[in-house]
């Protein structure tokens, strides 16, 4: 270090630099002498066979090469701070001629050098020059930036910006080139702050940051996209955050109006009266507000999903570099390995501007490894505060749609009425409106939790609503028992009660189809993943099982005023109570032309189901007509296996008519089939059309193993006894 000390100009250094080259090359001659009589030894042991003592010669190689080793790592040491001190004194040089060129690039690089330049071999003079010239860089660098920013001129704020990578000052340099962006931002963005402007908002904000990642990848490296994207976003919060406020303050009262529904909502049943019910929000004022912050989630779960999306893609690609540096594969700007560069360093001493560049790109490569390496990937790289913002928005959104839709459906009860053109009543149409508005809004917000939320709550009110329902219905029946004189028109309360039953079931299933439509579209598979799917598919569920539990009440309450109305069904029964059934060919012939049964059925029948016709829907009235054709042939059927109806064969041939005219008529009547309820009586007239006992064996034995085969032995003998020609004896005797 004497010697170094003792150069006084650069060819002292040079002329000094290869005559050490020359020393190192001597001592490389030497070392392979050692090495060959090593060998050379080796080769005599092996051929004499002989011991000889090796120790001492190979502590003697030993401690010889060591001090090779020695020697060579003395030398590059002394080397390299020779190459610093040319360096040192080429920077002082080339940063002041370069300042006042305003060559800044050629600047920032000697500046660079200089950082990365041994500390032990810069002196007190030496560093404060070279401060001053990076604090004099740096004020050049922030002047000239902010004229370009204030021209707006895009490339010269880049090259600026680009200038304090060299000065290892990367993330200043991105900070500046995102401040110049947020200028450009309220450039851009008026001060309009309706809601619809949001979206203009979110648009913006991601076609900036598509445009200018792949530059900050380019030209700081990809260790500072998650900072641009933070800031970016950041800058974003701030536009937001003004929309949010102008929402919530100046163009809806949010917070007064949750305040207000809190209150109402926690009211007690008991107090809900009809003086505290006039005091009670109309919950038509907020529809406008729902409908707007379901836009706005909107907006908002696209501008998040996209952030996202940018996110994993910038931590993709981390995840390979990181690969890439793990495995010594690392490389930036196509620099050469450094290796490589000693080698050259070796063969070409005199190239320093070499040197000096691999010396620097090495540094920087360190450091940038460094940072790569110390990035989170655990953590989210954008800010979270605009999508904070509209949660809690949500969260009083959800409770002011839970208000919206229950003092709805309560509202639709209590101004429930019925029209003579309508088979169901108002309630039914305004609360599924309703309902279906909320949904279709928890929908459009893109926020499964959302509507999660609401599809519960919504499955709640249709509970209630359904004991709503049965509660009338049963009212209504209850109020016509209780009446003196009663006929079918009496209940047509009843009847619409069971249309809305039945009509509330198929909108649920309306409201289910429609849900898994539009969130086909809204949460598809290959965006919200099947977590999303799987939620969707459970309120899917949901819906199915409450239309189920509808279906289930409705045919409940069909029965039960069925058995209400049974009564009226007597002259019916009497009809053919009376008619008879013994007769001869005279009377037979004489029924073809003067019906005594069919034609009277006929009347009375339409007459008991006219009313049923007329307020029923025609899925309510065709169960009604099944219970009605299912009752009337049970009474047919146990009259005549009690023996309590005598025939002749041809009051048999006649009965069998009568049967056949009848289902012809119900078959008319019914929109689905109701010749499986006939299947008994058929195989009853079958038996009692028979010419003699003879063939019923025959007839058993062809068509009892059929599957819709009704009769037991028992009961064909009791229908046998009814034949006036057939002898008891003999029809006790018969075996099946």
């Amino acid at each position: 270090m004497d010697i170094v000390g003792d150069l006084d100009s650069v060819d002292d250094a040079k002329q000094l630099l290869l005559q050490l080259i020359a020393r190192d090359h001597q001592l490389d001659g030497e070392l392979k002498q050692y090495i060959q009589l090593k060998d050379d030894l080796e080769q005599q042991m092996e051929s004499f066979d002989q011991e000889i003592p090796t120790c001492s010669l190979a502590e003697t190689l030993s401690s010889k090469v060591k001090s090779l080793d020695n020697v060579r790592a003395r030398l590059k040491e002394t080397l390299n701070k020779v190459d610093d001190i040319i360096d040192l004194k080429n920077c002082i040089e080339g940063v002041q001629h370069s300042l006042q060129v305003e060559d800044f690039e050629s600047a920032a690089n000697h500046i660079n050098r200089y950082l990365s330049i041994d500390k032990s071999v810069l002196e007190s003079n030496a560093v404060t020059m070279l401060t001053e010239a990076e604090r004099k860089l740096r004020e050049m660098i922030a002047v000239r930036y902010d004229a370009a920013s204030r021209a707006n001129d895009h490339d010269a704020v880049l090259r600026f910006c680009r200038l304090y990578v060299p000065l290892n000052s990367s993330k200043e340099g991105v900070e500046r080139y995102c401040q110049f962006l947020n200028v450009d931002h309220f450039r851009v963005l008026d001060n309009n702050v309706l809601t619809k402007y949001q979206q203009y908002i979110y648009q913006h904000f991601s076609n900036v940051i598509e445009d200018n990642l792949e530059v900050i990848q380019h030209e700081f490296g990809l260790a500072y996209c998650p900072q641009f994207l933070l800031i970016l976003t950041q800058q974003c919060d701030y536009f937001t955050s003004k929309i949010f406020s102008v929402f919530s303050n100046d163009q809806f009262p949010v917070s007064k109006i949750v305040s207000e529904v809190s209150n109402i909502s926690s009211q007690s049943p008991s107090s809900n009266s009809t003086t505290t019910n006039n005091n009670r929000l109309d919950p038509r004022q907020f529809a406008q507000l729902l409908d707007e912050i379901a836009y706005m989630s909107k907006a908002t779960k696209y501008y998040d999903r996209y952030l996202l999306n940018k996110e994993k893609e910038i931590k993709r690609d981390i995840k390979l570099e990181l690969e890439n540096i793990n495995n010594n594969q690392y490389n930036i700007n196509n620099i050469n390995n450094p290796e490589t560069n000693n080698n050259n360093n070796q063969n070409q001493p005199n190239n320093n501007n070499n040197n000096n560049n691999n010396n620097n790109n090495n540094t920087n490569n360190e450091q940038y490894r460094k940072l790569v390496q110390e990035i989170n990937l655990q953590t989210t790289m954008y800010s979270n505060t605009t999508k904070q913002k509209m949660n809690e928005l949500l969260g009083n959104y959800l409770l002011v749609e839970e208000y919206f839709m229950v003092e709805s459906t309560t509202k639709a009860v209590q101004l429930d009425e019925t029209s003579d053109d309508s088979l169901t009543s108002s309630m039914v149409d305004y609360i599924f409106f309703i309902l279906q508005k909320s949904l279709q809004r928890a929908i459009d917000s893109h926020h499964i939790q959302t509507l999660n939320v609401i599809s519960n709550r919504l499955i709640r009110i249709l509970i209630q609503n359904q004991d709503t329902l049965q509660k009338m219905f049963r009212e209504h029946i209850i109020k016509v028992s209780q009446s003196k004189q009663v006929n079918n028109m009496d209940y047509k309360e009843s009847m619409i009660a069971l249309n809305n039953i039945e009509t509330s079931g198929e909108y649920i299933l309306k409201l289910k189809k429609e849900m898994e439509v539009r969130c086909d579209k809204v949460f598809p598979v290959k965006v919200s993943g099947n977590e999303e799917r799987d939620q969707v598919a459970l309120q899917s569920n949901e819906f199915a099982s409450c239309a189920k539990s509808y279906s289930r009440l409705l045919q409940g309450e069909i029965e039960q005023m069925f058995k209400s109305i049974q009564p009226r069904l007597k002259n019916v029964l009497f009809l053919f109570t009376d008619i008879n059934y013994e007769i001869g060919q005279e009377q037979y012939d004489n029924n073809d032309v003067n019906d005594p049964f069919v034609y009277q059925f006929n009347i009375e029948i339409n007459q008991f189901l006219a009313p049923f016709q007329q307020y029923l829907s025609p899925t309510n009235y065709d169960t009604i007509l099944h219970h009605t054709v299912a009752f009337i042939l049970k009474k047919i059927e146990a009259s005549i296996i009690a023996n309590s109806k005598k025939f002749t064969l041809l009051g048999s041939l006649q009965f069998g008519k009568d049967m056949r005219a009848i289902s012809s008529l119900f078959a008319k009547m019914s929109q689905s089939t109701v010749r499986d309820k006939f299947s008994k009586i058929n195989q009853i007239v079958s038996f009692l059309t028979l010419d003699k006992l003879s063939d019923v064996k025959e007839f058993w034995t062809e068509n009892s193993s059929i599957a819709s085969w009704k009769l037991s032995p028992t009961e064909v003998k009791k229908i046998l006894q009814s034949r006036v020609d057939f002898n008891l004896d003999q029809i006790n005797k018969l075996k099946f």
